[in-house]
């Protein structure tokens, strides 16, 4: 048991004045990572990790918030703090705060949004059902019925890209994309009438080379149906982000 506790030990450094809280959560996350601790591991107390750290409580709570923040730890009062479960949609989360009015981040986010769904859609076309099908011709559909009304269509747009891959079950995927329609979450007040028509006649082409099993089209499209997001994130404002 003495040595389990003095292996322990050896985890943590001695804090300098400087710099505290930050060390603290660093530290904290490689003891994590060196422990090998699972979900719902205990950490050690306020108390203790004040001892091995040479830092004041006030220090090791700072810390400790700024895990807990991110999703790294759940803080129980009067239980301790605990290893979370990992949630890629609260990291998603903050990802698009941050991200929110920093136009070069939001393109390269568009970027690797880009190279996710047209790298995935070779694994997704073969799994793709009749259903699956009738589901996502009935989201275009409702896109048409907006478009007659001279509205937009984001919460079809965002239906349509999550029923397109939700049946690779990859959850951090359909996070990232929700991340996405986060910082993009204002319906786009300056996409004109031919951007919305055109945007409709797109996720319909894709929709059809896929019926078709032309994968190869459809990986085609959906490189052109970015291609104009990317051409509406670089003429957007900070304060008004469109939808693709």
């Amino acid at each position: 048991m003495t040595r389990a506790i003095a292996k322990q030990d050896q985890a943590f450094n001695v804090i300098e004045t400087t710099s505290r809280s930050g060390l603290v959560e660093q530290q904290i996350r490689e003891y994590i990572m060196g422990s090998k601790l699972v979900p719902g591991h205990r950490l050690p107390s306020e108390n203790e990790l004040s001892g091995k750290l040479g830092v004041s409580r006030s220090a090791i709570r700072e810390g400790l918030k700024a895990l807990e923040a991110v999703g790294v730890i759940t803080t129980h009062q009067g239980k301790g703090s605990f290893v979370s479960e990992f949630d890629s949609a609260a990291i998603a989360d903050n990802l698009a705060i941050s991200l929110r009015f920093d136009r070069p981040s939001v393109r390269d986010i568009l970027e690797v949004r880009k190279a996710l769904e047209t790298g995935f859609l070779s694994q997704v076309a073969p799994l793709l059902t009749t259903d699956d099908f009738q589901a996502l011709e009935i989201v275009v559909d409702r896109m048409r019925q907006k478009l007659k009304k001279s509205k937009t269509f984001l919460l079809e747009d965002m239906e349509f890209h999550r029923l397109l891959y939700r049946k690779l079950n990859n959850r951090v995927l359909l996070h990232i994309l929700e991340m996405f329609w986060k910082l993009f979450g204002q319906e786009g007040s300056r996409h004109s009438l031919s951007q919305l028509s055109e945007s409709v006649n797109q996720h319909q082409a894709i929709l059809t080379a896929l019926k078709k099993g032309d994968v190869t089209r459809a990986e085609h499209l959906l490189k052109l149906h970015f291609r104009d997001a990317e051409r509406r994130i670089s003429q957007a404002s900070p304060k008004v982000m469109s939808s693709t």
